[in-house]
Parts: structure tokens; C-alpha cells; sequence
């Protein structure tokens, strides 16, 4: 995409309207990207901040790297199940440490 390079400058200060930022993402080209790139690095080397360009495939390289790497292990349904039986038995306690009761007195017992 041709954008204007206002736009790309606005969007690299931070100063894009969110709906113009995401379109901006979305419709990004590599020739926007590598200006941005330059900029980035013109404006790191301005502030005296370290700055070092990104090889060629890191994004491929890492995506694969993620890809790679073992799924945590889920855990047990039961698990699940306990957790919701302790928040419902958490509903019915009172702000004093008292449990709601169905007896007619209101009350049975502290907690």
C-alpha cells in the first residue's frame, strides 16, 4: 500500500486514532515496514539508545521454535469440578463467617 508517510510517522510516535492504527496494521507492506525499521533505528541512535537491526527470519525461526516446544500438560477434569464446588459453597457464606441456611433460623453455623 502507498500510505502517506505522515500517517507512518504518526503511527511510529503512537499518535494514530486506534481504528487507524489497526489499519495501518493491517495493511503494512514490506516497503512500509522497512521504513519504519529505518526510522525506528534513526530515532534509537538520536536518543543514544542501543539498537540493533532484527536478522532476516526471526519471526519465522521463533514461530518454529514455539511451534516446536511440548504443549503444557492439562489437568484433571476433576480439578476443574472442585474449583466450581468451592466457589458455589463460597456464595452461600455470609460477610461474618455465618452460612445462609434453609432450617427457618437463618443460620447454620460459623464458619
Amino acid at each position: 500500500m502507498n500510505r502517506d508517510l505522515e500517517t507512518l510517522s504518526a503511527f511510529l510516535d503512537g499518535e494514530t486514532s486506534e481504528l487507524e492504527t489497526r489499519r495501518v496494521m493491517r495493511d503494512i507492506d514490506d516497503s512500509e515496514l522497512d521504513t519504519l525499521a529505518r526510522w525506528q533505528l534513526a530515532s534509537d541512535v538520536m536518543h543514544g539508545q542501543a539498537s540493533m537491526a532484527v536478522p532476516a527470519g526471526f519471526n519465522a525461526s521463533l514461530s518454529a521454535a514455539l511451534a516446536d516446544e511440548a504443549l503444557p500438560a492439562r489437568r484433571p477434569a476433576w480439578l476443574g469440578g472442585m474449583a466450581r464446588l468451592a466457589g458455589l459453597a463460597d456464595l452461600g457464606r455470609q460477610p461474618g463467617g455465618e452460612w445462609f441456611c434453609s432450617t427457618g433460623s437463618g443460620r447454620c453455623g460459623a464458619g
